[in-house]
């Protein structure tokens, strides 16, 4: 078996150390010495192959470069069918000695024995409406019931290197955290650690915080006489919720009735299993049968079958159906229908996160803070005959200036390349940010599209349309709708 590598294994390594072993022969090792590389350039007559390329020449190399004898790979046969067969000046490669590789330790990794990855439904793919029954939100557990487990970094193991001398190997990283709040037992294992429910409850793994809290429910409508709702855990009410009242939880809320004008509900996943005429915000997911005159709000994703004379807020936004409402998402927009209104247009708007929309202003207000400081350097730069464009282009030789002009063309030159930096992190910024509409059914006249402050009206009825915005040239992308 010939041991060789190829071209682009040789030009990838970091070779150092190149050893000449004859005239037609040289030995490199690669980075930590880990392999040795023989290099072999034939010769242009049989008598110099005779004298120079023999099958003992991996022998004479290995013992000139002083190689453990362990690690070094017999080429006779390789060597001896080279020299029969190469053209002259013809190179090869052949692998001399292969140390051992050194192996890294992993990371401590984190196992999940629940499934806190919460859905906001199951989209029927014929029909593209979702069924709010499987919603799979609340995770309820059992007592003992085996939640998560960390395991522990493992150690890195040592390898060693042609020359029998040790490559060090790195330990895993701790990258797991948890925490716990409340409800979890923890149990120390051989690869780790085990966490279980402690209690019978709701199981919760919100970033880092681990807990189980009992459920509420609430068998009847929230009102005078249950007063306001609030609960660490999470919330199931039977009935309504009334105008004026709140139901705020640390967890998932559930609501069986219909939330009434001016009642609030707030949780971390909302599902309302009937309408709304009031003020929701969920923390990750909302989903709702229909909307009227409500205002709701998700910090991810929202689904609702029916939305009118609504106001809607969310990372990503889902409707079958709109009519006379103000729809805003930050990542994407798709709507099956938007029924017409003689009243109040539908309004459909992509926006940056707010988060987002603060470091990018961050970003901007300091762009502009050195661009006012870099004209303020032009002109002093001026009033020293000092030329920004020669010294831009680097035909400006700074060791001929005066000490006051090499100052000043070296604070333009730093200023300008902190103004390349802020723009190309701006452009990125937004690049990565842009969202779509998507609308596959009708579109009514006079619907409202606002991508990122620029609106485009649409006059006439419209079927299957998606719109994007284009960062660079600063217009509203139009294309054909698709349903995904």
């Amino acid at each position: 078996m010939a041991y060789r590598i190829s071209k682009s294994l040789y030009e990838s390594e970091e070779m150092a150390n190149s050893i000449t072993i004859n005239a037609a022969a040289s030995v490199t090792y690669t980075k930590h010495s880990l392999q040795a590389i023989l290099t072999i350039i034939c010769p242009d007559t049989q008598e110099k192959r005779a004298d120079f390329v023999t099958p003992n020449l991996w022998r004479w190399a290995a013992e000139k470069c002083r190689i453990e004898p362990r690690y070094v790979k017999n080429l006779s046969e390789d060597i001896a069918r080279f020299a029969r067969e190469a053209k002259s000046g013809e190179q090869r490669d052949f692998i001399l000695a292969q140390g051992v590789a050194p192996q890294h330790g992993a990371p401590s990794q984190l196992v999940l024995h629940v499934d806190f990855n919460m859905s906001p439904g199951k989209i029927d793919p014929k029909t593209g409406v979702m069924d709010f029954k499987e919603r799979d939100l609340v995770k309820e557990v059992e007592e003992g019931t085996l939640l998560l487990e960390v395991h522990k970094p493992t150690l890195g193991i040592a390898g060693e290197n042609i020359f029998g001398k040790e490559i060090e190997a790195n330990d895993g990283d701790e990258r797991t955290l948890v925490e716990l709040d409340g409800g979890v037992r923890v149990e120390e294992t051989p690869l780790g650690k085990s966490y279980f429910a402690a209690i019978k409850g709701v199981a919760l793994f919100l970033r880092t915080k681990l807990s189980v809290s009992q459920v509420l429910r609430i068998n009847q409508d929230v009102d005078y006489s249950t007063g306001h709702i609030r609960f660490d855990g999470s919330v199931v009410v039977s009935g309504n919720v009334l105008g004026g009242f709140r139901v705020e939880a640390k967890g998932d809320v559930l609501i069986e009735g219909f939330v009434e004008s001016k009642a609030v509900i707030e949780g971390n996943n909302v599902v309302l299993k009937k309408g709304c005429y009031g003020i929701v915000h969920a923390r990750r997911n909302l989903q709702a049968s229909f909307l009227e005159r409500a205002t709701v709000s998700a910090g991810r994703s929202i689904a609702v079958k029916k939305a009118l004379r609504s106001r809607l807020t969310g990372q990503s936004v889902d409707i079958d159906m709109v009519t006379a409402s103000y729809v805003t998402a930050y990542e994407s927009l798709s709507i099956l229908v938007v029924n017409p209104s003689d009243m109040v247009p539908t309004h459909l708007t992509l926006r940056y996160d707010p988060n987002v929309l603060e470091w990018l202003n961050q970003l901007r207000s300091e762009y502009s803070n050195i661009k006012f400081r870099q004209e303020l350097l032009s002109l002093q730069m001026t009033d020293l005959k000092v030329d920004h464009s020669k010294l831009l282009a680097g035909e400006l030789d700074l060791t001929r200036l005066s000490h006051d002009q090499q100052n000043i063309a070296n604070l333009f030159l730093k200023n300008f390349r902190l103004l390349r930096r802020f723009r190309s992190a701006i452009k990125s910024t937004m690049k990565k940010c842009v969202g779509t509409i998507n609308i596959p059914g009708k579109i009514a006249a006079m619907t409202v599209i606002d991508t990122y402050g620029l609106q485009q009206v649409i006059f006439t009825p419209l079927t299957g349309r998606t719109y994007s915005y284009n960062p660079e040239l600063h217009e509203i992308v139009e294309g054909n709708g698709r349903i995904d």
